[in-house]
Parts: structure tokens; C-alpha cells; sequence
């Protein structure tokens, strides 16, 4: 399969099933009949389905059906280290996960956060997994000092072709709501429109090794949501009304996933 072509599947698949809020659960079967791919084809879905398994992106039940990776994560608690990577601590799991430095969502030392299992466990070798997303309120406490609650907030800031939907260059930003300000994100929910308004600040803390740095946090103290123009999704695709899951709308000549096409009609030059 020719790379830029893997790629466009894998990313018209990852924004149907993370970013359309119609979509449920379905097998690879049901993707297939859904998006209408021939048989002959099915197996290259599933070869790009199991790559967005197999980094984190979504996630997979045991019943065989894909979904969001939050729905399928384990919860436990994050225990950093000075070299950037660490592992979340699962109760009542005989082993921790190793989840590595760029996949760490800059989660903090004994964050409570959500994890995605990557790789499994191969004899001696531990589990690797991807944390997806960092528990809300935390209580964090310091020493000689009142403890105070905060919370982390992720902000997709991807841009999007205004033309064809699709997504550009990945873009995330994380935000901290602490102290008077640690309930500002309540009533917000994952994909609503929001407009966040924060400061940057520096401070010195000491290390898990006991030196001391410099830290830069980016910190919230308001949000309020952004009505999206024609209710449409983002990328400028209007869902159709009587249409359960509405239909992608590439560019000409470069869909990754071609649209149903007519009975008869030959299909022989489609991606899939």
C-alpha cells in the first residue's frame, strides 16, 4: 500500500471514529458495509485500523468493535521519571505499564490518568501503553504548604482544510485550572468549541531527583463555547439529515475511502 495513500485512510478513519459525535461502535465488517469497500479490499482496512490500534489513537473492545481509546483504557496512577517516560500503576495488576516520554500526554508525577495498551507484555518485557487522557480535579499536596486542587484540560487546536475537511499538522495545547479557577472547565464536554483564555507563567520547583529547574505553565482562567457556523462538524461537512453517519467529502481524486458508488459501476481505480 503507498504511503500517502495509508496515510489519507488513517486519517479519514481516526476522524470518523474520534471526532463524528454520530458514530458508534461498529466491527470491521460493519466500517466495510458502512463505507461500502468491496471485499477484496477489506483486508487493507483492517491493516489500517490495527496500525491506529497499535499507536493509541482509537481503541478496540473484546468483542472485536473500534471505538474511542478512553471507552477501552485502564485508570491508574502515573509515576514519572527524570528522563521524561514512566508507568501508570493499575490496581490489582500484577504489572505496571511503561509508557514512553511522547506519550506521557505531560501527565505529573501521581496524576490520575487514562491508559491505552499498546503492546502487550512479552515474557519478560513490560506492557507499553499510551495515556489518553488525565483525570479531572487532583488534590496535590506540598510540603510546609496548604494543598490546593487542579486540573488539566487538553485543547485540540488542529486546523482543518476548509476545502476538503481534512485535518493539517496535529496541534495540541494543555492548559491547568488550579485553585479559584479549578472549576471553570465544569459544563464543558470532549468536542465542544471553546475559546480559552490563560496566562503563562514560570516557576522553580525541585526535580524527583532533587535538583531544581525552571517550569513554564500555561494557565486558564476562563472558557466559554463557540457556536459552530451552520452547525456544521468541523472541516466545513454539513451531516445530512436522514443520514445516521453522514458522508465523507474528500477532494476529487483523492479519497481515501471512495463513496458509494452505483450498482455496476466500476470501481477498479478506488484507494480501496
Amino acid at each position: 500500500m503507498e504511503k500517502d495513500i495509508f496515510k489519507q485512510r488513517r486519517q479519514m478513519l481516526a476522524d470518523m471514529i474520534l471526532n463524528n459525535e454520530l458514530y458508534v461502535p461498529m466491527k470491521a465488517k460493519e466500517i466495510a458495509m458502512l463505507l461500502d469497500i468491496p471485499k477484496a479490499k477489506r483486508s487493507e482496512l483492517i491493516e489500517v485500523l490495527d496500525s491506529l490500534v497499535a499507536d493509541g489513537t482509537i481503541g478496540v473492545s473484546k468483542k472485536g468493535k473500534y471505538m474511542k481509546p478512553e471507552n477501552v483504557a485502564l485508570v491508574g496512577t502515573f509515576e514519572s521519571t527524570s528522563r521524561g517516560f514512566g508507568f501508570v500503576v493499575i490496581p490489582d495488576r500484577e504489572d505496571d505499564i511503561f509508557v514512553k516520554a511522547n506519550d506521557t500526554m505531560n501527565a505529573f508525577y501521581h496524576d490520575k490518568v487514562k491508559v491505552v495498551i499498546t503492546t502487550e507484555k512479552n515474557g519478560g518485557k513490560r506492557a507499553e501503553g499510551k495515556i489518553v487522557a488525565i483525570e479531572g480535579i487532583q488534590s496535590i499536596q506540598r510540603q510546609g504548604k496548604e494543598p490546593f486542587e487542579k486540573r488539566r484540560l487538553m485543547l485540540d487546536a488542529t486546523r482543518f482544510d476548509g476545502l476538503t475537511g481534512e485535518r493539517g499538522y496535529e496541534k495540541r495545547i494543555i492548559f491547568e485550572f488550579s485553585g479559584k479557577n479549578v472549576h471553570v472547565p465544569d459544563g464543558f464536554n470532549v468536542g465542544d468549541i471553546a475559546e480559552v483564555f490563560f496566562d503563562v507563567e514560570s516557576y522553580q520547583g525541585t526535580k524527583k531527583d532533587g535538583t531544581t529547574d525552571w517550569f513554564t505553565s500555561v494557565r486558564g482562567y476562563k472558557m466559554q463555547k463557540i457556536e459552530a457556523q451552520n452547525n456544521a462538524p468541523q472541516g466545513g461537512m454539513q451531516a445530512a439529515a436522514n443520514n445516521p453517519f453522514p458522508p465523507q467529502a474528500p477532494a476529487a481524486g483523492s479519497a481515501p475511502i471512495p463513496p458509494a458508488q452505483p450498482s455496476g459501476t466500476n470501481t477498479s481505480d478506488a484507494p480501496f
